[in-house]
């Protein structure tokens, strides 16, 4: 059985203008039209809006009085920021998850799938399985606003650059210390390898941020951990 979602246009829309904007494609003040937007993703204006609105909550456009949307500066302090919050979030999710009477065959399956998609290479089912085994965490953890808060910050800033040779490696095994530490029932060990693994993905971007500061090379994919 697959287990990975499939994403509607407009997730998929904002996928592709989130990298635009983290790689620095679409610099701070660049006007996006959703004309132009529709005809460059082949779709209607209808997800077009949706990936817009996304982005808005994300912090990453700014709507203008006159409607005009424009890319927002998106500082170092601030992607820091929404990476310690995401850890407190996560990590109370994966502690609760340890506590709880999880399905450890959810967990594992999900974290094989990871494995295996990085082994063959495969970004896309990788993003995907990565996807599936958060949520699967929250989901085990259980709670109306963590999984709310969870899932707002899952889908803002949480992208590395897929050029780091060790990227895709040093995540999987990040993944599969959570789900160990969660099937072991060790709340607080489950807590720490979640907050880890997030805050290194962190240091990752900042240093990849750096870089092309100082004229380094943009990748063509950015990665979710």
């Amino acid at each position: 059985m697959r287990l990975v979602p499939m994403a509607t246009m407009g997730e998929r829309a904002a996928d592709e203008l989130r990298t635009m904007i983290l790689r620095g494609d679409l610099p701070p003040g660049s006007e996006l039209k959703q004309d132009r937007l529709a005809e460059q993703f082949g779709v209607s204006r209808v997800p077009v809006r949706e990936a817009l609105a996304m982005l808005e909550r994300d912090g990453l456009v700014t709507v203008k009085p006159n409607r005009r949307v424009v890319v927002s500066e998106v500082t170092d302090a601030d992607l820091l920021d929404h990476y310690a919050v995401r850890a407190l979030i996560e990590g109370e999710a994966a502690a609760r998850a340890a506590r709880s009477n999880v399905d450890a065959s959810v967990l594992t399956a999900a974290q094989r799938q990871n494995e295996e998609a990085r082994l063959s290479d495969d970004l896309t089912s990788f993003l995907s399985s990565s996807t599936v085994l958060h949520r699967s965490i929250w989901d085990a953890g259980g709670g109306f606003w963590l999984k709310a808060m969870a899932t707002q910050l899952w889908s803002g800033r949480d992208y590395t650059p897929a050029d780091l040779p060790q990227q895709l490696a040093r995540a999987s095994s990040e993944h599969e210390l959570i789900v160990e530490a969660i099937c072991d029932r060790s709340p607080e060990r489950a807590r720490q390898a979640m907050t880890d693994h997030i805050m290194k993905t962190a240091g990752e971007l900042l240093a990849y941020r750096a870089r092309l500061a100082d004229g380094g090379p943009r990748p063509h994919v950015l990665t979710r951990p």
